[in-house]
């Protein structure tokens, strides 16, 4: 699952990315390999990087694992 989000980056937007990784984890919220590649993503996105958004992304991932 991560190499095909991975692979999607070469070819989408950010935003594209973005809803694509809301599906993937919408789906599979429970992988924490996902959460941690999704949570890798948002850190390397200078252009869209917020730290409130990359808080409730924190935040969720670390609901998922407790």
């Amino acid at each position: 699952m991560c190499l095909l989000v991975v692979q999607a980056q070469a070819m989408a937007s950010p935003e594209e990315l973005q809803r694509r990784w809301q599906v993937v984890l919408s789906y599979h919220g429970g992988s924490a390999k996902l959460w941690r590649e999704h949570l890798q993503w948002q850190r390397a996105q200078y252009a869209s990087f917020a730290v409130p958004q990359l808080r409730a992304s924190y935040q969720n991932a670390v609901q998922v694992k407790t």
